[in-house]
């Protein structure tokens, strides 16, 4: 199973539009989920909080395939997707797409977005060819049009 280790701020929203799902993103995230048969894990540090199960609830209204979050360890996101990766063997993949963390020990699956600033635009389609090409897909042309293969 391949996996999406999902933040929300910097990611599904952009600068202008602090904590409001932004749909271009959300369907970029949709359509990469669509083309690698990748299932997203909300890593958010507001995963817990009220706002936090409200943004969740939405985004999977509005058709993102969240399956689940990962565990609480403070201030720590590394630690929290390598404790959940050890407890899902099934995982022979991952993209990590987060705007707040460096993770050294994970930097050949992380799609580090910059820290949202003023022009912050979220996960652009910069940020979904880099996550592609991660989850082991690239663009290519296919009979004339465009489309997606494995690497």
């Amino acid at each position: 199973m391949k996996v999406i280790f999902l933040d929300f701020n910097g990611i599904v929203d952009t600068y202008e539009d602090l904590d409001v799902v932004n749909m271009d993103n959300l369907n970029r995230l949709k359509k990469l989920c669509e083309i690698t048969g990748a299932r997203i894990v909300y890593t958010s540090s507001n995963r817990f909080s009220k706002f936090g199960r409200e943004l969740l609830s939405e985004m999977i209204s509005k058709g993102l395939d969240i399956i689940d979050v990962t565990p609480k360890i403070e201030n720590k996101r590394e630690e929290e997707i390598k404790m959940y990766l050890s407890c899902n063997a099934e995982i022979d993949n991952y993209c990590i797409l987060d705007d707040d963390f460096d993770m050294p020990s994970m930097k050949d699956h992380l799609v580090k977005l910059p820290v949202q600033a003023p022009g912050s635009l979220g996960f652009t389609e910069e940020y979904y060819e880099k996550a592609l090409k991660i989850l082991g897909m690239k663009k290519k042309l296919d009979n004339g049009g465009l489309g997606y293969g494995r690497k």
